[in-house]
């Protein structure tokens, strides 16, 4: 017989730190567009999330240093493709920070503990193979604002986390006035 674990409270912290930092970082770019569908853990298993970063799509769609076939109008220039890296990548190291804080760890160790998946996201990002982000700041700056972001919106990344371990999966505007209900503070970009 297979007992059912449920996930953890760090998972829950990890997928909310994501969360909270793509919708704090699209209110501060202006962006009307939800930063996931929905978000969701799963028992016994890492979480998920109904939105891939669009920085990746992005970065597969740039031949002889040109975007091409994209499905983002909003996405113009190279400097856009950096502001979409760069926002994805605190997006995705803001997840095992949140981590990493409630369970008092180290960075490192919430990405190794996580399963290497963000990490591998993150350093995609980076990789100038894909696209010479010339622009793009360092990994290390954007850990800064990362870290930063999680540190500000803690309570909101909590109450979404108490959220997602209660209900399992929450579609966008659940999880939004959740977030807006705790007052998201603005952070300097």
């Amino acid at each position: 017989m297979r007992v059912k674990v449920s996930a953890p409270r760090h998972v829950a912290v990890h997928e909310a730190g994501h969360a909270v930092a793509g919708w704090a970082l699209n209110k501060q770019h202006g962006w009307a567009h939800p930063p996931f569908e929905w978000i969701g853990i799963e028992e016994g298993k890492a979480a998920a999330s109904g939105r891939g970063c669009v920085s990746r799509v992005l970065l597969h769609n740039v031949q002889d240093g040109r975007l091409v076939n994209t499905r983002f109008p909003q996405v113009r220039d190279k400097q856009s493709i950096i502001t979409y890296c760069e926002h994805d990548f605190i997006c995705i190291a803001a997840g095992p920070l949140a981590q990493a804080k409630y369970q008092r760890k180290s960075l490192l160790w919430a990405l190794v503990s996580s399963g290497y998946a963000d990490a591998d996201a993150g350093s995609l990002l980076l990789d100038h193979r894909y696209f010479p982000l010339t622009g793009l700041s360092t990994a290390q700056h954007l850990v800064r604002r990362a870290r930063n972001l999680v540190n500000t919106h803690w309570p909101a990344i909590n109450a979404l986390a108490d959220a997602l371990l209660a209900q399992r999966r929450l579609e966008t505007d659940k999880a939004v006035a959740i977030i807006e209900a705790v007052g998201l503070n603005s952070m300097p970009l």
